[in-house]
């Protein structure tokens, strides 16, 4: 398979997984009236990540591989709103939700220095991997996984997984670093689908 066409195509994949990657997520909260077991702190810090790398396509001009990053962050708002909603968190989760999209506008003006931001663009991909953490945690503290959507995990893992294979295809230094960071963020998304099915009967019951 020609080298080109596997990059265009493992894009349009990740592209693909970002455009309905909450939709599960939020479909579960607002259908159950929960966002029980949901971490709001995991949820800011893919914040955090969507806002710095949407930034980047607009200061360097958007392309398609940065469609990602604003698909999603138009999804995470609503979600990031009905977790605090009925965690009873609404007000703290609203000024961080504010603070990050200020971080965000900063930077696609340009008002941070290009070193600073490309700093931070560089890590995205570990913030997100840290980010993971507080839920698996919480996961395991409650042995319940409450109301995640088992579908938001696996596309996020499919997106993972396209930019591990992307990195690998890149094969250079810089590329080389983020393929170990894609991989776990990939393993660390197959943690949780797993957690949602060990837990599976757990929830069943409760909602009994």
């Amino acid at each position: 398979m020609d080298a080109n066409f596997a990059t265009f195509a493992l894009g349009c994949g990740i592209v693909a997984c970002s455009v309905a990657l909450k939709v599960p997520q939020i479909s579960r909260i607002v259908s159950n009236g929960s966002a029980e077991g949901v971490s709001l702190t995991s949820l800011l810090l893919e914040s955090v990540c969507c806002a710095v790398g949407a930034s980047r396509g607009l200061v360097h001009g958007l392309e398609f591989k940065d469609l990602e990053h604003v698909l999603v962050a138009a999804q995470l708002v609503p979600l990031v709103l009905l977790v605090a909603y009925y965690q009873r968190k609404l007000g703290s989760g609203l000024c961080q939700l504010v603070a990050i999209a200020a971080l965000g506008v900063a930077l696609s003006r340009g008002a941070v220095a290009p070193g600073v931001h490309e700093t931070l663009l560089s890590a995205t991909t570990l913030i997100s991997i840290g980010g993971q953490l507080p839920q698996i945690s919480i996961n395991c503290e409650r042995k319940s996984t409450g109301e995640l959507a088992f579908h938001t995990y696996a596309l996020a893992m499919g997106g993972c997984a396209a930019r591990t294979a992307l990195s690998a295809l890149a094969g250079r230094g810089g590329a080389r670093a983020k393929l170990g960071q894609h991989a776990l963020a990939t393993v660390l998304n197959l943690v949780v689908m797993a957690q949602i099915f060990r837990y599976r009967h757990k929830v069943t019951l409760k909602r009994r």
